[in-house]
C-alpha cells in the first residue's frame, strides 16, 4: 500500500520546506539540550551538598545526596550530550522523568 505524502499547509513554501526538513531535528535537539544546561549549571557550581539540602531534603525526596548526583548528571552532561547528539534517547528519557518527577 502506497503511503500518501502530507498536505502541505502552504504549498507556495515547499522550497523552505524541503530546505528546513534536513536541519530541523538539529534545531529541536540543540534548543532541548541547551535549555537543560542554565538548570544544571548553578547546581554544579554549587556543588552536591547545598543541592540535596535546598533541593531534595526540604522537599522530602531522599536519599538526597546520590539523587543529587543523578540531578546535577542529567541536567549538565545530558543537556551537553542531547545538544550534541549523543546517546539522545538515553539522555532525553532520563531528562523526561527527571522532570517530570
Amino acid at each position: 500500500m502506497e503511503t500518501a505524502k502530507p498536505k502541505l499547509l502552504f504549498p507556495s513554501l515547499q522550497g523552505f520546506y524541503n530546505w528546513a526538513q534536513p536541519i530541523s531535528w538539529l534545531l529541536i535537539r540543540l534548543t532541548a539540550g541547551l535549555m537543560l544546561i542554565p538548570h544544571g549549571w548553578p547546581k554544579l557550581m554549587a556543588g552536591i551538598g547545598p543541592v540535596a539540602a535546598n533541593a531534595l531534603t526540604k522537599r522530602g525526596i531522599a536519599p538526597a545526596e546520590p539523587l543529587a548526583v543523578i540531578l546535577i548528571a542529567i541536567e549538565t552532561v545530558g543537556g551537553l550530550c542531547i545538544a550534541l547528539g549523543l546517546f539522545t534517547r538515553f539522555w532525553a528519557a532520563a531528562a523526561a522523568i527527571e522532570m517530570t518527577v
